[in-house]
């Protein structure tokens, strides 16, 4: 089954090694996120369940590609998957994916993602961001394995695992 993408092109910095386009300058989301509320509503209309003649298309998986998505409130997460499941047809057990980076996000904006739908977490840049110096300081260091697939195992890895040193 296909996928919904959407391409959150902002980072707190651009790495050296990323070709994708990404924007450096967060003053700019909200409005980036308005116009990406219109599209979906727009592409819903067309080519969603809402359309004049809806093409019955599902999809299987939601993924929030970067940049770095996880800059994202997760509340702006939450709804911005409530949005594409009003407009188009998801299955219930979807995949829903969001890129991260060790340095944008701790243990409670991940719980947070786990509550907002993400089942899944992509691209931890472990070896490209500094290795397990990194990972300390973003208290991640014994969770990353458990949280390249969130689930409510990796959840209670995050709030009274390894990572949390209980």
């Amino acid at each position: 089954m296909p996928g919904l993408y959407l391409h959150i092109p902002y980072c707190d910095h651009k790495c050296l090694y990323c070709d994708f386009y990404s924007i450096e300058s967060l003053g700019t989301m909200d409005d980036f996120l308005s116009a990406l509320r219109r599209e979906i509503g727009m592409c819903g209309k067309t080519h969603g369940r809402l359309g004049s003649s809806p093409s019955g298309q599902v999809f299987d998986s939601i993924f929030f590609g970067g940049g770095t998505p996880s800059l994202l409130d997760p509340a702006v997460v939450r709804e911005l998957i409530s949005t594409l499941r009003d407009h188009f047809t998801v299955t219930d057990d979807a995949e829903v994916t969001i890129e991260t980076n060790p340095g944008t996000v701790d243990r409670a904006e991940l719980k947070g993602m786990l509550d907002a739908g993400v089942n899944k977490v992509d691209h931890l840049y472990v070896a490209n961001m500094g290795g397990a110096r990194v990972n300390h300081q973003t208290g991640l260091a014994s969770a990353v394995v458990d949280l390249l697939s969130l689930t409510p195992a990796g959840a209670e890895t995050i709030e009274n695992g390894p990572a949390s040193g209980a």
